[in-house]
């Protein structure tokens, strides 16, 4: 049978990607990615010269895909390039015969340091085989304030245990002397005198610069975001950034200290406090960030699962999760980039 071939992408594939990635999704899958297909793959300011996708191909047919979006990552203390997977496709009728295993491994050399994240049930087994280690850190967190039914009334009863239990929401604020704000946006010269203050004191972590959280965030196209802003004296203390939404509202992003009880309880609360005045059910977060869950936890967010679809890969073969400490949230990746 015919062997696949691997080649970059080109830009009359874009259509035939996008309905490729569609297939078996929701209906308006097609739609929401064709919003932002552009924004996603050549408006990054780490793009360069990297392709968006690598394609397979079986005679001239276009079988599997897999997409790139790069990053500057601060990995062993050391900048360095890295470069989420996503968008991962092999045709069904294809199925079975090592393509996906081929994909994966051309996938690998793309960049010093790879990372996957929200990977399917369905690709997971092929990463696990070729080893990019899993990071069983990674916890998704809900704040539950209006669910329906019996169940929901049982949810919004363990967040209000919660609540009451980790008493320091309230006293943080007073106590961290910063004002804490909605903003509508933060300009990326604040963003980027914040990251260099608090880079050093993560171990691996997609680099949160000015030019990063503005593209991700302030310029999405489809989705809006909040920015809770942390100051003191006018200069950036730290920052939350939030997506609300009237069913699951989301906590995406932070930048700031890496361990700082006062202000990350405070920034989550004033988040937390906005978020349920817009009338939403849940507020979700997902991260691997001990600091980050406990003023979760304080602020009445129960831990609901681990989501273990975290990998990473260095192909010079240093260890990449298993002796490591990656920072990661919600908004890493594509993972909060199409909401229906």
């Amino acid at each position: 049978m015919p062997e696949i071939e691997f080649r970059d992408y080109r830009p009359d594939d874009r259509d035939t990607v996008i309905a490729l990635l569609a297939d078996g999704r929701h209906p308006d899958y097609a739609r929401a990615k064709a919003a932002v297909f552009a924004w996603e793959f050549f408006a990054n300011p780490a793009r360069a010269d990297m392709s968006p996708f690598l394609i397979g191909t079986v005679d001239g047919e276009i079988v599997a895909i897999n997409g790139f979006i790069p990053v500057e990552v601060q990995f062993r203390g050391t900048p360095t390039l890295g470069c989420w997977s996503v968008d991962m496709y092999v045709s069904a009728k294809h199925r079975g015969r090592g393509f996906g295993k081929a994909l994966v491994n051309r996938v690998a050399e793309r960049a010093p340091v790879m990372l996957a994240l929200g990977i399917s049930p369905m690709s997971d087994p092929i990463f696990e085989q070729l080893r990019w280690p899993r990071d069983e850190s990674l916890t998704t967190m809900f704040c539950y304030l209006d669910e329906a039914g019996a169940k929901g009334l049982a949810k919004n009863a363990l967040t209000t245990g919660a609540r009451l239990v980790g008493g320091r929401r309230r006293r943080a604020t007073a106590e961290l002397g910063c004002d804490v704000a909605v903003e509508d946006a933060v300009e990326p010269a604040e963003l980027d005198a914040l990251w260099c203050r608090v880079a050093g004191q993560y171990g691996d972590a997609v680099a949160r610069t000015g030019a990063y959280l503005t593209w991700r965030y302030r310029d999405a196209p489809t989705l809006r975001y909040r920015w809770v802003a942390a100051r003191r004296g006018g200069v950036l203390r730290g920052l939350l950034i939030t997506r609300q939404d009237a069913a699951e509202s989301v906590i995406v992003d932070y930048l700031g200290p890496a361990d700082e009880p006062t202000l990350l309880i405070a920034l989550c609360d004033r988040a937390t406090e906005d978020l349920a005045a817009t009338g939403t059910r849940r507020i979700r977060c997902e991260t691997t960030h001990g600091p980050m869950k406990a003023a979760l936890a304080a602020c009445g967010y129960v831990t609901y699962r681990r989501a273990g679809g975290f990998r990473t890969y260095c192909h010079d073969g240093r260890p990449t999760t298993a002796q490591s400490n990656w920072f990661v949230m919600t908004g890493d990746s594509d993972n909060d980039l199409l909401v229906f």
